[in-house]
């Protein structure tokens, strides 16, 4: 038995992942982002998009935070305006309402202090090797244009805006944008909170992969996960390879439609960005 499973065999459960920028987001407060991240693990796992009841001794139990602990925190994302607690139910539980734009918005926030202070620490004339050996190169105006230029998006954002923070001004306003209502047309089950804030939280996490066009990456991941969607809700119903009917309608049927929500998405967009649209 080598070490990390002897180390598991005697923790006998699941180790906690901890989120460092959350931490920082909050003020460096590490029980608050052990708790918040529990919140936002467990509201993707939830079948409500909103909301998820946990209890004073789920967090103890699955990290080790005290009631007395729990209060604070919950006092402190009240008043950040991250949670909103309700007691529901009999006996009564405390239901968590995530304000998810707000939590996006802060970690967009602390990403951006970050990014400004490790460009105060390398400022032109203090190039540095680190200890792999990686050249640290000069913040210059030169290549700070060149990257706002790569990272553009179609609607144009101030070159001055850093990476984070138009990821950030994209996700506030895309629900306000006319292509918007046709994506709750082609993906009705996917285009959400959840999924909207997993497509940012990929794109901050990912800054070396970093999308020129946020428009047409969130399209793409919709779309992947509106079809993931299908074949789980289809596989469900589908037994021994026989055709069944969902509330009437064939497996074909559902999937030509989606096919044809897609198309009709697909040319809307087309003609609003002024391309000619091809069939197929």
């Amino acid at each position: 038995m080598s070490f990390h499973k002897h180390i598991a065999s005697l923790l006998g459960g699941k180790l906690i992942a901890f989120n460092v920028k959350l931490s920082k987001a909050l003020g460096d407060d590490i029980p608050g982002a052990l708790f918040l991240g529990q919140l936002l693990y467990w509201w993707d796992k939830g079948n409500h998009q909103d909301k998820i009841w946990k209890t004073d001794n789920d967090f103890y139990e699955e990290c080790g935070l005290t009631p007395k602990q729990c209060k604070r925190i919950r006092k402190k994302l009240i008043e950040l305006g991250l949670i909103e607690v309700k007691k529901e139910g009999i006996p009564a539980k405390n239901y968590y309402y995530l304000k998810i734009e707000a939590i996006s918005n802060l970690v967009c926030n602390g990403l951006t202090r970050e990014d400004k202070r490790d460009s105060l620490v390398n400022t032109e004339g203090t190039d540095r090797t680190s200890p792999k050996g990686l050249t640290i190169t000069k913040h210059t105006q030169k290549n700070t244009t060149k990257n706002n230029n790569i990272m553009s998006e179609p609607i144009k954002s101030g070159s001055d805006k850093s990476y984070e923070e138009r990821v950030n001004d994209f996700f506030n306003r895309v629900k306000d944008e006319p292509f918007y209502k046709d994506w709750l047309e082609a993906f009705p089950d996917v285009c959400n909170d959840r999924e909207l804030f997993k497509a940012k939280a990929w794109l901050l996490a990912n800054k070396r992969k970093a999308k020129k066009d946020f428009k047409r990456f969130l399209y793409n991941w919709l779309s992947k996960a509106q079809d993931k969607f299908d074949r789980i809700r289809i596989a469900g119903r589908i037994s021994g390879g026989a055709k069944e009917k969902i509330g009437g309608i064939s497996r074909e049927e559902i999937i030509e439609f989606r096919n044809k929500m897609k198309e009709i998405a697909r040319k809307k967009r087309m003609e609003q960005e002024g391309g000619e649209y091809v069939a197929g």
